[in-house]
């Protein structure tokens, strides 16, 4: 790269808020002047925490929009869909939000651009601690996006997929927040028409939020019904058409609510999932749901009762309002408390009474990728009276924080080499957010990696290779006994 080419770099790094002056001066110190210079500027910068693998990925690719929208730095990739992607990012206050992006390929649409906007637009308006809120709507050039909060945490899909089935305590509490957060919505002129375990975020602290709301749509607005576009209102359109309801009718919301319900309780949903629009049609999908009362007799009946009412085929035998719901949910809560779904945090009141916690071992988890390594520290803090829960995999380890938050976190990072940066900013976000401690196990060149602000805070601590397992067994003992 040419010194004109490589002054230009840095140029539009500071035009786009991703680095100053002063960090890009600090980067070239030590760099030697020459082949590749924008390259070893950029990986400096990686290397300094100033920007993230994706961003410099992007600017590889001389595509500086995919990194800022609206001054909002995107940080990575959270998860994507058939209309548009979420970004972890960075605000111009430093604050970590989501930004929502349409795909390309729609962003020409005027019809689904006109939706898109319609969601962030109701969205926007709804304030309330079990509907994930939504701050800004922008556009610039092709895109289009709107940002909002960040939960760490995963999706109530994720969720089950861990847990497999919930005890009915723990399932009537996330029923409970989602029924308040849809009769709230409602007082707003809102429905959601997209209720899927995919749609409900469970956060870090055990609260379970909605997302995704605002796709009420006119299934006849498109000249084609096949189209992918109206995917979303499919199941809604189908049971409504069906049963005589009104379009729109906040009956259907509880109808799809009973669905996740019935999953949370059984593990599995009451008609198998399909992608095909010939079989989310057919009306006997919905009506020939099995009783939860029948197919499950263990279970309290109170409970089968609220979940076979919210599955009746016939409006009028359903709860009519999420207030109703919401009642014999309440009920069932004081008589049967929530014990054992994690996430109130110390100093908060929980949403429903708590039997008094049993003394138990201490909770360990470690992330570990390489296995035989994970068994030897396992093996090792298991038999001096640790309980430990041992994850290869980071995404699964940040899914479960929320369900069952360990008392402290082990992150071995010799296997992530240059990634580690990420790797730890997710782990110390979701540690702390659940007031956990967090050890690192480190290789000497990885520590220089770590932001020496975050090596200095009070809850996580590192070690360095090599090391004995009782310094490991020391530094977990030392952070339990501050907690």
């Amino acid at each position: 790269m040419d010194i004109q080419s490589f002054r230009s770099l840095a140029k539009d790094l500071v035009r786009y808020q991703l680095a100053t002056k002063e960090q890009i001066q600090s980067c070239l110190t030590g760099i030697k002047k020459g082949d590749n210079m924008g390259i070893d500027l950029l990986d400096a910068l990686q290397k300094r925490d100033i920007l993230t693998p994706y961003q410099v990925e992007r600017i590889k690719q001389l595509d500086f929009s995919g990194v800022v929208l609206g001054g909002n730095k995107l940080l990575y990739m959270n998860s994507s869909g058939s209309f548009a992607r979420v970004y972890r990012a960075s605000d111009p206050d430093s604050n970590i939000i989501a930004v929502k992006v349409l795909r390309n390929r729609w962003a020409t649409d005027e019809e689904t651009v006109s939706l898109f906007r319609k969601e962030a637009e109701m969205g926007k308006k709804l304030k309330h601690p079990n509907i994930v809120p939504i701050y800004n709507i922008g556009h610039e050039g092709e895109h289009h996006f709107f940002t909002m909060e960040f939960v760490e945490g995963g999706t109530l899909k994720d969720f089950i997929k861990i847990r497999k089935k919930l005890a009915a305590s723990e399932a009537c509490k996330i029923i409970f927040e989602l029924a308040s957060g849809l009769e709230y919505a409602l007082k707003q002129g809102c429905t959601h028409r997209d209720l899927k375990t995919s749609n409900v975020l469970m956060s870090s602290k055990g609260v379970a939020r909605l997302i995704d709301f605002g796709l009420a749509v006119d299934e006849t607005k498109f000249k084609n019904i096949e189209d992918e576009r109206f995917q979303v209102a499919v199941e809604y359109s189908t049971l409504e058409k069906h049963t005589a309801a009104p379009k729109n009718d906040p009956r259907s919301d509880l109808f799809f609510l009973g669905t996740i319900f019935y999953e949370l309780l059984t593990g599995k949903p009451p008609y198998p999932p399909s992608r095909e629009q010939s079989e989310r049609k057919q009306a006997t999908r919905y009506s020939n749901i099995r009783s939860l009362t029948i197919a499950y007799p263990d279970l309290p009946r109170p409970v089968t009762y609220m979940v076979d009412r919210l599955l009746s085929f016939n409006p009028a035998n359903r709860y009519q309002t999420a207030g109703e719901l919401i009642l014999d949910l309440n009920r069932f809560l004081e008589a049967n408390p929530v014990v054992s779904l994690h996430g109130s945090p110390p100093d908060s009141k929980p949403d429903f009474p708590i039997e008094g916690s049993v003394e138990k071992q201490p909770h360990v988890m470690l992330i570990e990728p390489r296995e035989s390594s994970a068994q030897l520290i396992e093996q090792y803090l298991t038999s001096r009276s640790f309980q430990v829960t041992t994850f290869t995999k980071l995404d699964d380890a940040i899914a479960n924080m929320f369900l069952d938050t360990p008392d402290c976190l082990v992150l071995s990072g010799e296997a992530y080499e240059n990634k580690l940066p990420d790797v730890f900013k997710r782990t110390r976000d979701v540690a702390l957010n659940g007031h956990s401690h967090l050890v690192l196990i480190l290789r000497p060149k990885q520590v220089s990696l770590i932001p020496e602000s975050d090596l200095k805070h009070e809850r996580i601590s590192h070690l360095v290779h090599p090391f004995q397992l009782r310094e490991l067994r020391k530094e977990i003992s030392r952070h339990l006994d501050a907690k």
